[in-house]
Formats: C-alpha cells, sequence, structure tokens
C-alpha cells in the first residue's frame, strides 16, 4: 500500500475586507465601514431640515403650542405607532407642560386619522406614522378650524394639497433616508424643534431609544447610516422604564437588558408590544401606551397571584398585561393555523404552486383578524409557498375577499 501524503496550502482569511465586502454590496461605501461596524459617526445622523415642510411644521407647531393649543395625536396601531406617539407625546410634554394634550388609540388594527375620536376643542392635531393619503379626513380637519401636522413614512399617493403640513420622507426629494419609520420622522421633528429654538437645552436624544424600537419593530431597513446611529445610540442607553422593565422579562432570550442588540428589539421586544396591540383588551393598549408616555410615575398597582398580593409600578403592571396578552395572541394563532393546515390539507390546496385560503363569513370566526397576516407568514414556513388568507367581505355592496398574505 503506497502512502499518499496531502498537504493543505492554509490561507490567512482577512475578516475585515470580507466584512468590508459584505457591506459593499449592501450599498455601505468603504469610508463608511468603520463607522457602520463599530461607532456611528456624528456626520452619520440625517439632516431633518431636509424634510419637505419641516420648516414649516416646527414653525407652526412652535406658535401654536406657545399660545396653549389643545393638542391632540391619533396613535397608529403597531409598535412604530405607539412609539411614534410616545415620543411626541412625551417631548411636547417636557417642552410645553401647560398644554393639554390628549390622544386616542385605535380599537383594532385601523390606521390614520378618525375624525369622531378627534375632541371639538382640540386646536392642533399630531398623525404620527399614518395620514398622509387620507385626503377626506385632511380636508374635514382643515375645514374645521384645526392645525393639522402629519408626521410620517408611507408613501404618499395622487397627493392633493389640503392645507395640512404633510412631513414624509418618501415626499422629500431632498432627503435621502427613505428607510425612516413613522418614529424616525417624530424625531427629525423634535430634533429640529430643538435646533430651532432650544439650542442651549436639547432634549431629543433622550428618546434615541424609543425611536430605535419603532424603526426596528417596523423591520426598516438598518443598513442606512442614519438609521444605523439611531440604532446604536438608543439601544445603548435604554431611558423608557417601560422597555426596561419588558427586557428584563424578556431575559431568557436578551443577554443584556441594559444594552439591547437590533435582534432582542425584533425577537423579545417588538412582538410583545404588537401583540398587545393586536390581542389586548382596550384596557391593556391603554395600560401599555401609559406606561410608554408617563416617564416618571409613581403610580402603584397591586397583583394578587396564588393569595399573594405584591404591589408592581406602572411599567412591571404594563408589561406583565403585555406578555399575557402575547401569550392569549399566541395560543389563538397555534389554534388557528393548525385548524387552517387541516383545510388546505383536505382540500389539495398543498398541492398548488399559491395557496389561497378563502374564509366564508363562519369560516372566517375561527381566523381572528388580528392574527391573519401572522397566519400568513406561517403558512409560508409550512408549506414553503406564497399564501394568501382571505376572508369574505363586502365593498360597494359586492362580495370580495380581503386579507393578508
Amino acid at each position: 500500500m503506497k502512502r499518499i501524503e496531502m498537504k493543505v496550502n492554509h490561507v490567512k482569511h482577512n475578516t475585515e475586507n470580507y466584512i468590508a465586502d459584505y457591506l459593499a454590496t449592501l450599498g455601505i461605501k468603504p469610508e463608511d465601514v468603520d463607522s457602520f461596524i463599530k461607532e456611528p459617526r456624528e456626520t452619520d445622523q440625517d439632516n431633518p431640515w431636509g424634510l419637505t415642510n419641516m420648516s414649516e411644521a416646527v414653525r407652526v407647531a412652535y406658535h401654536t403650542l406657545k399660545e396653549g393649543a389643545h393638542v391632540f395625536v391619533q396613535v397608529d396601531s403597531d409598535t412604530d405607532g405607539y412609539t411614534s406617539s410616545a415620543v411626541l407625546i412625551n417631548y411636547l410634554k417636557r417642552r410645553f407642560p401647560e398644554v393639554t394634550i390628549t390622544y386616542a388609540l385605535h380599537p383594532g388594527k385601523e390606521h390614520g386619522i378618525v375624525p369622531v375620536a378627534i375632541p371639538e376643542d382640540a386646536t392642533l392635531l399630531f398623525i404620527p406614522d399614518a395620514g398622509s393619503n387620507n385626503y377626506a379626513e385632511q380636508k374635514w380637519a382643515i375645514e374645521n378650524g384645526k392645525t393639522l401636522i402629519i408626521l410620517d413614512h408611507h408613501e404618499v399617493n395622487n397627493y392633493e394639497d389640503t392645507g395640512a403640513i404633510l412631513v414624509n420622507n418618501q415626499f422629500s426629494r431632498n432627503f435621502s433616508n427613505k428607510n425612516l419609520s413613522g418614529v424616525g420622522i417624530v424625531y427629525m421633528f423634535i430634533k429640529a424643534m430643538d435646533e430651532e429654538y432650544f439650542a442651549d437645552d436639547q432634549i431629543h436624544r433622550d428618546y434615541l431609544d424609543l425611536t430605535a424600537i419603532g424603526i426596528i419593530a417596523d423591520a426598516m431597513n438598518m443598513t442606512s447610516l442614519g438609521n444605523n446611529y439611531i440604532a446604536y445610540h438608543g439601544l445603548n442607553n435604554i431611558k423608557s422604564k417601560f422597555i426596561q422593565e419588558l427586557a428584563v422579562k424578556q431575559s431568557r432570550g436578551i443577554k443584556n437588558p441594559e444594552h439591547l442588540t437590533k435582534t432582542d428589539v425584533a425577537f423579545y421586544i417588538a412582538p410583545v408590544i404588537n401583540g398587545v396591540i393586536r390581542s389586548g383588551a382596550p384596557e391593556d393598549k391603554m395600560m401599555v401606551f401609559r406606561a410608554l408616555t408617563e416617564e416618571n410615575s409613581t403610580e402603584i398597582f397591586e397583583h394578587e397571584w396564588r393569595g399573594k398580593v405584591t404591589p408592581e409600578s406602572i411599567y412591571a403592571h404594563a408589561v406583565r398585561l403585555a406578555s399575557n396578552a402575547k401569550s392569549r395572541q399566541d395560543s389563538a394563532k397555534k389554534k388557528s393555523f393548525e385548524w387552517l393546515c387541516g383545510e388546505i390539507r383536505a382540500n389539495g390546496h398543498d398541492k398548488d404552486n399559491l395557496i389561497i385560503a378563502t374564509l366564508d363569513k363562519k369560516q372566517s370566526t375561527k381566523v381572528s383578524p388580528n392574527v391573519t397576516g401572522l397566519i400568513a407568514m406561517e403558512l409560508v414556513k409550512e408549506f414553503n409557498k406564497p399564501c394568501l388568507v382571505l376572508r369574505e367581505t363586502e365593498m360597494d355592496g359586492k362580495k370580495v375577499y380581503g386579507g393578508s398574505g
């Protein structure tokens, strides 16, 4: 038997070059690599003044607030919406403590302006993370003497000048970061307000944590230098007591609750907030939003468990309610998912290239509209095919199907 010798050439792999090459495929320039993977530079921040109508929004808001306006904020129904409104309300309460601020939460998964929720005496309306395309509602607000400021990031369709002040990165030619979510636009607004009127006492950075969480929760592209800056500084300095409590509650998955990662937010923070928004009772949603907007509350709640009563802060109380709502959502999703999988297989639709699950009115009761999108995503994982989950509804007097994919 001949002896065979094998010689292996060991090539030293240049990790830094590999990372730079990979980031280049994501659009990161070589001169920005160190900033992106280590500590972002101050120059990585987006310039709020590049947003169309920002100067007008800041000026009008400041003078209207100084006159003692009654402010109304419409809270949109997802994590980006909750953090958007929370950042705005927290900032306004600190800057203009004499101003009355009211807000409304959507009862379900609705989005945008809801005129019936707006108090008659509210003079300054803020619509964060929504409202760009609600032209009829915008006109209603302007015709009723309201000042309307929209701070949004969604695509603007067939723009109409209704008199509302629209600040939207998709609508702004001179603002390059199209990957900011609603809370990012709100952050740009309070940053601009600080720069214009409170240059010697700026507080906008206190809300980088909630801004980072909203951007990540909305699945924005994090290769943007501006988004990366917000995430780095926000997640390494968590100021929100509600987020602090939630991070500790989720410590089985989160290694360091004091320094969150983007993955921590995506898998352990945002899902709980989204869970209570989708599946929580109205009082649960209100408690979570209160915990996000009452920064220094000393309110104590009593929690009884197995005959033992223990005190808990509003932040711990809200986290417990949100976690329970998430558990209920998971249970409902599992039950609906298993039933729907059985129906798909029973009807041979698992052999289709595109799975379309249509639910009549009776079948729709088995799948909550609050988890339709989540179930559609689970079906993709189960069958490895595109999936649509559609329920019977009516539009203009005709039977149609609508849902999620």
